[in-house]
C-alpha cells in the first residue's frame, strides 16, 4: 500500500468509524505484529494464507457482535 501501511491506517479507520468490525490479514503472523493491530483497534488478525472457513466464521461472529445479521 503507497505511502502508509495497514498498521498506520488502523488507527485513522478506527477514529473514523470507531464502530466498524476490522480484520487485519498479513503474512506477517509474529506475536508484535498481531499485538500491534489488536492494541490500535483490529477486531481479528489473520495470516495469510488465510483459511476461508475461518474466515467465514469470523466475519459472521463479527457481525454477531456489532448486533446485526438480518
Amino acid at each position: 500500500m503507497p505511502g502508509m501501511g495497514g498498521l498506520d491506517l488502523l488507527p485513522v479507520v478506527k477514529e473514523l468509524w470507531p464502530d466498524l468490525p476490522v480484520f487485519m490479514i498479513s503474512a506477517y503472523g509474529d506475536a508484535r505484529t498481531v499485538e500491534t493491530a489488536l492494541s490500535r483497534g483490529a477486531n481479528r488478525f489473520l495470516t495469510k494464507p488465510v483459511d476461508i472457513a475461518q474466515l467465514k466464521r469470523d466475519v459472521i461472529a463479527a457481525i454477531a457482535e456489532a448486533g446485526g445479521g438480518g
